[in-house]
């Protein structure tokens, strides 16, 4: 798909509430950036449209001019140290786009990360907000993945609408079986999905609160339940809007 049509299907999605979700979907799929105007444009739309703060990736070979007048490749400004590098208020491409630009090439690092971001600051944070997105695709597996999640890749779904419903239900019953995993996880009950005596976790919340709704530790399920309800509590916000639902 050609990325500006996608990047209109992106505001189309959000302008939609009913849609919304299937939009922020959409700007995350987008991953790394091509350096066009169209980017500088979903960039206003999410900024100055929506209110939202976003860190994404961008090429190295976007050009940045910087207040001094100067202008170079993002790249030429990734630190050698592996410290992270903010610039603030650096223009963007031909467009000119003002945005903050955190440089940084970690040792663990296949490639450096260019990240064009709202925030201003702390290169740390955009850093380790940014790298976050790559617990998504722990997301999808759990999605698609018969064996470890709810098996939609052996679903076939026509509709879109169908398909956005399924994505809304499995969102609902991953919340609530990460948190009754974490409820068992809390009274010990992993110890009885291990293999060894690890102190280090094994399994995933989501994967621990799939097996005691299956039947694993029944005999501890009573004190799983009251330690769930206190989970809840602690989280009153949340539970109170996802009631409403």
């Amino acid at each position: 798909m050609h990325l500006p049509t996608l990047t209109r299907m992106v505001a189309k999605s959000i302008r939609y509430p009913d849609r919304a979700i299937k939009g922020a979907l959409e700007i995350i799929r987008l991953g790394r950036m091509d350096p066009s105007d169209e980017r500088q444009k979903l960039f206003a739309f999410l900024r100055d449209d929506l209110g939202w703060d976003f860190a994404i990736r961008i090429r190295g070979s976007f050009t940045m001019t910087r207040e001094s007048g100067l202008s170079h490749e993002v790249k030429d400004l990734v630190p050698s140290n592996g410290q992270a590098r903010e610039m603030q208020n650096v223009l963007l491409t031909r467009s000119k786009f003002p945005i903050n630009v955190v440089c940084v090439h970690d040792k663990a690092m296949k490639e450096p990360w260019c990240i064009a971001t709202t925030f201003a600051g702390d290169a740390e944070f955009v850093v380790k907000s940014y790298g976050r997105r790559f617990t998504t695709e722990l997301a999808f597996r759990d999605e698609k993945d018969l064996n470890f999640g709810f098996g939609l890749q052996d679903t076939s779904i026509g509709a879109p609408e169908r398909r956005d419903r399924f994505l809304f239900l499995f969102m609902l019953a991953t919340w609530i079986l990460t948190l009754l995993g974490a409820a068992g996880e809390q009274i010990g009950c992993d110890r009885q999905l291990k293999a060894n005596t690890t102190a280090k976790r094994t399994h995933s919340l989501l994967r621990q609160g799939q097996e005691y709704m299956m039947g694993c530790a029944s005999r501890f399920f009573s004190a799983i339940k009251r330690a769930f309800a206190a989970l809840l509590a602690d989280h009153a916000a949340t539970s109170a809007k996802f009631a409403l639902l």
